[in-house]
């Protein structure tokens, strides 16, 4: 299958962040899935049967960036046909267990607050994360939110990845995160991983 596209840098962080997770229970999210790419890079170091959500509402609504405001951008339902298409044939290549959600991240929080279910011989509600790659909402209130949404649902070693860190005061996002029991386990000049404490 063809790589995916991205638009961003400093993947191998992301790989890193998702194989180091591989022993934790939980889920492995995706907040902003575009065209894929990064979600291709996720799947690549989940074990066979793991669960991988992808959120994007797509559908070309406004969008805040951490660079122009909030505007439209190209992220269309066409986008998501064909963003989804590639996605659900390399999951079943891959052998994992992919759900995607067309909804903002915010809306995914209110609705699935005690849980996703999830049915694979039988039906699991699980209400906790591994992994979370966070490429939706590129303000420090964006990613604050999201990062309390995960901070009670992740285990000690669980990681968060936040991209596009060079739109925002990482700073101050790495002392809010700190207040949230997480700890820089690596940043680039593009990314910063989190680790639960």
């Amino acid at each position: 299958m063809i790589r995916l596209e991205t638009d961003s840098a400093e993947y191998e962080m992301l790989a890193e962040a998702v194989a180091s997770t591989r022993h934790l229970n939980g889920i492995a999210i995706e907040l902003g899935t575009r065209k894929g790419g990064s979600m291709q890079t996720i799947m690549d170091n989940l074990r066979p049967n793991d669960v991988v959500i992808s959120i994007d509402p797509y559908g070309h609504i406004l969008y805040n960036t951490g660079w122009a405001g909030r505007t439209r951008l190209d992220y269309t339902n066409s986008m998501r046909n064909q963003a989804m298409a590639a996605l659900y044939a390399y999951a079943d290549e891959r052998q994992v267990n992919f759900l995607h959600f067309s909804l903002e991240d915010t809306e995914f929080f209110s609705r699935f607050s005690s849980g996703v279910p999830v049915y694979d011989t039988e039906k699991m509600i699980i209400n906790e994360y591994s992994v979370a790659f966070l490429d939706a909402g590129h303000t420090i209130e964006d990613i604050f939110e999201e990062l309390c949404f995960f901070a009670v649902r992740m285990r000690e070693g669980a990681k968060v990845v936040v991209d596009d860190i060079d739109f925002i005061d990482v700073a101050r996002l790495n002392e809010l995160a700190s207040g949230l029991d997480f700890a820089v386990h690596q940043q680039g000049g593009k990314k910063v991983v989190y680790a639960k404490l």
